[in-house]
C-alpha cells in the first residue's frame, strides 16, 4: 500500500496523537501515543526510485481490497452484534465472530485461541466458544429497552455513580472500607464518651 513502490514517497503524512482506543473492553484506554494520517493536501511528495509499475501496484490494491471485504470482520453473511465490543473473561483479549460447519453455527471466539502472534505455543486461551445468540439476544433486548424507555439511562447512570456497577473485587474492597469506616467512627464515639466522662484526658489520647 506504500506509494514509494511506484516512485513517490510522502513526508509530513503522519502526526502523533494520544491513544484513544482500548485493546479490549476489559482493558483501559491504551497508554502512550500513536500515528494518524494528516489530510492529503498536507502531504509532501518526494520522488524515489520505483520498484514496481503502476499497473502492478493497482492490481495489488484491488486484491488487498477484495481480501479485506472477504475477511471475517468484514463478512456480512452473518452480523455479529457485539463483535469487538466484548472481551474474554480469562485472558481479557477481545473476541471476534466465527462461523463453523458451513455457516450453521456462529460463535464469539477469544483472540487468544487463534492469534498465534499473541500467544506462545501451549499458552493459548482455554475459554470456550460462546454461541452468538447467548450474547446478541440479551444485548439486543437491552438496547431496545433503552431506545423505547429513555428513562432507563438515567436510572442506570445513577446506579453507576453509586458504585453498583463496580467489578466484584472492587465491590469487596469498597465493602471492607465501609466496614472499617464504621468501626473507626464507633471507636471515635467511645473515645469521646470516655473523655466527656473524665475517664481519659487529651494527654492520654
Amino acid at each position: 500500500m506504500n506509494h514509494a513502490y511506484v516512485g513517490i514517497a510522502y513526508a509530513n503524512r503522519l502526526r502523533v496523537v494520544p491513544a484513544k482506543h482500548r485493546l479490549s473492553a476489559l482493558r483501559p484506554v491504551g497508554k502512550g501515543e500513536g500515528p494518524v494520517e494528516r489530510p492529503k493536501e498536507e502531504w509532501i511528495p518526494i520522488p524515489v526510485p520505483a520498484v514496481v509499475s503502476q499497473e502492478v501496484f493497482d492490481q495489488v490494491q484491488a486484491k488487498l481490497s477484495l481480501n479485506q471485504q472477504q475477511s471475517p470482520p468484514n463478512n456480512k453473511a452473518h452480523r455479529y452484534l457485539v463483535r469487538g465490543l466484548v472481551s474474554c473473561g480469562m485472558c481479557r483479549l477481545s473476541a471476534h465472530g466465527r462461523t463453523l460447519h458451513d455457516g450453521k453455527y456462529h460463535y464469539y471466539v477469544c483472540k487468544g485461541h487463534t492469534d498465534v502472534l499473541r500467544t506462545a505455543p501451549g499458552e493459548r486461551c482455554k475459554s470456550r466458544y460462546i454461541p452468538v445468540s447467548r450474547l446478541d439476544e440479551p444485548v439486543w433486548l437491552d438496547l431496545c429497552e433503552v431506545l423505547t424507555q429513555p428513562e432507563t439511562i438515567a436510572y442506570e447512570l445513577e446506579r453507576a455513580h453509586g458504585g453498583q456497577w463496580a467489578p466484584q473485587e472492587l465491590r469487596a474492597r469498597i465493602d471492607t472500607l465501609n466496614q472499617a469506616e464504621k468501626l473507626l467512627k464507633h471507636q471515635q464515639g467511645r473515645l469521646l464518651e470516655a473523655y466527656l466522662a473524665n475517664v481519659i484526658d487529651l494527654e492520654g489520647v
